[in-house]
């Protein structure tokens, strides 16, 4: 059963009309993936955190989102928030090495164990973000945590740098880490450490000819 607490959302991303819900559905592989319930394009279709809470239903398939298009500005700072997929044992709560350095790198700011339990999300106010993020999501070379589904990756993931996306929030705050959405200088040694890719933004393609 999906149950957010709101009290464990930090104050300054429940105040952001942001907000969606999500459900798992077959993708074209026949994987569930989570799919919001609006298009992460269209801000008129976000609302509050409030609102979404009121319509969630309980179920082990579902829960709310938070929506990062366009990027998310707090107190002059960009938001980011860093997936850990495959990091956590869901039975004993350990967590991989690799993860807890992550983890210690930002200043142990506000974390929350992702729904499945298996992973975690870290989110940061960034003081000089990248321009933008080429290579975004890096599968690791690591052993999955025990008791952890084999059919999940060790990947990092990266959200925040403005394109369309948007992220299952749990509210299942990590114990030992912030309360709040601390504030970190850059994102340099992330980049350098797992070989995420910082650059300009590609420019857009347009139509074949011919």
């Amino acid at each position: 059963m999906v149950v957010v607490v709101q009290a464990s959302v930090p104050e300054e991303l429940a105040q952001l009309r942001r907000w969606c819900t999500w459900a798992s559905t077959p993708n074209e592989q026949g994987r569930l993936t989570k799919r919001p319930d609006c298009s992460t394009k269209n801000p008129a279709a976000w609302r509050t955190l409030e609102e979404v809470l009121l319509e969630l239903e309980p179920s082990e398939l579902g829960g709310i989102g938070f929506v990062f298009t366009g990027g998310v500005q707090l107190g002059g700072r960009t938001v980011y928030a860093f997936d850990l997929d495959a990091c956590r044992d869901p039975m004993t709560g350990a967590i991989e090495p690799w993860a807890l350095e992550v983890l210690d790198a930002h200043g142990r700011s506000y974390t929350e164990v992702t729904p499945s339990g298996t992973g975690l999300r870290q989110w940061v106010r960034v003081r000089t973000p990248p321009p933008f993020l080429r290579r975004a999501k890096v599968k690791l070379k690591y052993p999955a945590a025990p008791n952890v589904p084999a059919h999940k990756s060790v990947e990092l993931q990266v959200f925040g740098y403005g394109v369309p996306q948007f992220v299952a929030f749990s509210g299942r705050h990590l114990p030992g880490t912030s309360s709040d959405i601390d504030e970190v200088p850059d994102l340099r040694w992330l980049c350098e450490r797992f070989g995420v890719e910082a650059g300009a933004a590609e420019p857009a393609k347009g139509l074949p000819v011919g």
